[in-house]
């Protein structure tokens, strides 16, 4: 699942992102090209590995499937902020999540 946000407020909350994308792949590594029109935006992800349709989360809310955030950034104790995850947008830009 892939969530496009171009709020800090809706951001990282998959249901409130600006476009979601959901690609079906079992491989370990899955590449995909996604049009983004032009702004600031930031961009969520995760591997939904037991089919569940969010995010799985153990104890304390630690993710136990694979996620990652524009930028590569990271978060202390949660997710990191839209700042932190901004990415510009536009004809020609390319983001690895």
């Amino acid at each position: 699942m892939i969530a496009i946000f171009n709020s800090a407020t809706d951001f990282p909350n998959h249901e409130n992102a600006t476009l979601k994308v959901s690609l079906q792949d079992d491989a370990p590594v899955i590449e995909t090209s996604i049009a983004i029109p032009d702004g600031t935006f930031a961009i969520a992800a995760y591997q939904d590995q037991d089919g569940n349709g969010k995010l799985s989360k153990a104890a304390f809310g630690i993710p136990t499937e694979p996620y990652g955030f524009s930028n590569n950034a990271k978060g202390s104790m949660g997710p990191p902020s839209f700042q932190a995850a901004s990415v510009a947008g536009g004809a020609g830009k390319q983001v690895e999540v």
